[in-house]
């Protein structure tokens, strides 16, 4: 793949979109890591391929929703997704969520400089001025990146969510673009 392909890059990481191609990748086997999808909603169920190979074909041309491929530069290769999820075009605002796969690349910056491409993206090109994410109260990394990302947290979903064995609460987070 050449670096033309990438929507987005910074000197470490490209971002394009998430298509078929990844499929033949890591990508359907980070559904089976359980260290991977710990805390976000994966969890629930394994993903077969045909149901990943579904995911991603439902994609096209959805425009609620944007999911992007996350590649590391050296070596080239798929690490992880990022996506606008929910993107409500008439309130211009859209949920940020992550997917980082690849763990030899965890707690080195890569999500952050994701997100703050993507929400880039959505402030320039999609006319986004409100972000939103929730994340296990119990996800210190998640929490931090919010907190890095400039998001603040607006409230507390209080045994929200079913996860391994007990209901935990959900943090949730919003960012507010400045005109």
């Amino acid at each position: 793949m050449s670096q033309q392909t990438f929507l987005y890059r910074t000197e470490r990481i490209g971002l394009r979109p998430l298509s078929s191609e990844e499929l033949s990748g890591p990508y359907p086997d980070w559904f089976l890591d359980e260290q991977v999808h710990r805390y976000n909603s994966h969890f629930r169920k394994p993903s077969s391929i045909d149901e990943v190979r579904k995911f991603v074909a439902s994609l096209v041309g959805d425009s609620s929703r944007l999911v992007l491929a996350i590649y590391s530069l050296l070596p080239q290769q798929h690490i992880g997704n990022i996506s606008l999820q929910q993107i409500d075009h008439f309130n211009h605002c859209a949920e940020l969520a992550f997917l980082l796969g690849d763990r030899s690349w965890w707690n080195q910056g890569i999500a952050q400089e994701a997100a703050e491409l993507l929400i880039r993206h959505g402030r320039d090109y999609l006319a986004l001025r409100r972000f939103s994410l929730g994340c296990l109260a119990d996800n210190k990394g998640m929490n931090r990146l919010a907190e890095k990302l400039g998001f603040a947290q607006e409230g507390v979903l209080q045994k929200a969510l079913w996860h391994c064995g007990e209901f935990r609460d959900v943090n949730l987070y919003g960012y507010v673009v400045e005109s």
